[in-house]
C-alpha cells in the first residue's frame, strides 16, 4: 500500500510521556510545501487526523497526526496489520500496538523499548514476493528518493540520476535494487549511516521509468512534480533518445 511505504520513510509511531500519563500518536511530518499531500493522506484515512504546522531549525513543517486511542484502533491498526512495514520500523509499530491494546495509561507502567536492529524479513525474496510491494515502493519513493541531473566532466549533455536511501536499510535497499533492476550496488553513507542505491546509467534510468509507468499506484505530491520535470529534461536530452519516455504520467 502506498501510504505504508510513505510512512516507512516519513512517518512514526510513538508512545511518549505526557505528565504521569502515556500518549499514543501516529504522525507523518513533511515540508510545508507538500502540505496538500497530507490532506490526500487524511482523505485516505477517512478524514481522521489533524493537520498542523510548525517551524524547526528555520524549516517550515506540516504534520498529520492521530492521537485518539479510539481512532488509532479503528483506522490505523487495521491498515498496518494488513500491510506490514518492511524495515525495523515494523517493531516500533508492534510496540505501539501492544501498548495501545493493553490500554497502558500511566508512564510508570510503560515497558522499556529499544528498536531491534533485525529486520522483519529473513530473505530478500520474501519482500519481493509481497503482493503489495510495488504499491509500497511507490510510497517509499515518494518519501525517500530523488530525481536529479548533473553535468559530468567532459560531457555535453547532462546525466540523469535516481537515488533512494534508508537508515540501516541494507535489506530493503537491496530489495529495491532487485525490483528496479539497478546494476549498481548499495553503499553506506558513513556521515548519515544511510544505505543508498543510485543509478545514473541509461539502462538503470529506463528501468526506473518503466516501473513507475507500469505500476497502477502513482506518485502524488511534490515528488510527482519533481519526477515530471525530470522526464521533461530527459525528453530533450539526446543521451536518452533511445528509451521510451512517457508523455503522460
Amino acid at each position: 500500500m502506498w501510504l505504508v511505504g510513505f510512512v516507512e520513510g516519513d512517518g512514526c509511531f510513538s508512545v511518549n510521556k505526557n505528565g504521569k500519563y502515556v500518549k499514543h500518536e501516529f504522525a507523518i511530518e513533511i515540508h510545508i510545501s507538500d502540505i496538500k499531500l497530507l490532506y490526500k493522506m487524511k482523505s485516505i484515512l477517512g478524514g481522521y487526523g489533524s493537520i498542523t504546522t510548525r517551524k524547526r531549525d528555520n524549516t517550515e513543517l506540516a504534520r498529520l497526526k492521530i492521537s485518539s486511542k479510539a481512532d488509532l484502533k479503528k483506522v490505523i491498526l487495521p491498515i498496518f496489520d494488513k500491510y506490514g512495514m518492511l524495515t525495523s520500523k515494523q517493531y516500533d509499530y508492534l510496540f505501539f500496538k501492544s501498548c495501545l491494546l493493553q490500554n497502558i495509561t500511566y508512564y510508570e507502567h510503560l515497558p522499556i523499548y529499544e528498536r531491534p536492529k533485525l529486520t522483519p524479513f529473513n530473505k530478500i525474496k520474501d519482500i519481493l514476493n509481497l503482493y503489495y510491494f510495488d504499491a509500497w515502493l511507490v510510497g517509499f519513493i515518494e518519501a525517500e528518493s530523488s530525481f536529479s541531473t548533473f553535468q559530468a566532466t567532459g560531457e555535453s549533455n547532462k546525466t540523469a540520476k535516481f537515488g533512494i536511501s534508508q537508515t540501516n536499510g541494507i535489506q530493503i535497499i537491496t530489495a529495491i535494487k532487485e525490483r528496479l533492476s539497478i546494476n549498481s550496488n548499495p553503499y553506506i553513507n558513513k556521515e548519515t549511516n544511510h544505505c543508498v542505491i543510485e543509478t545514473s546509467n541509461v539502462r538503470g534510468v529506463e528501468n526506473v521509468i518503466k516501473f513507475l509507468k507500469n505500476t497502477p499506484v502513482k506518485l502524488k505530491g511534490n515528488k510527482r512534480a519533481q519526477y515530471l520535470k525530470w522526464l521533461h529534461e530527459l525528453r530533450v536530452n539526446s543521451r536518452y533518445r533511445n528509451i521510451n519516455i512517457p508523455d503522460h504520467y
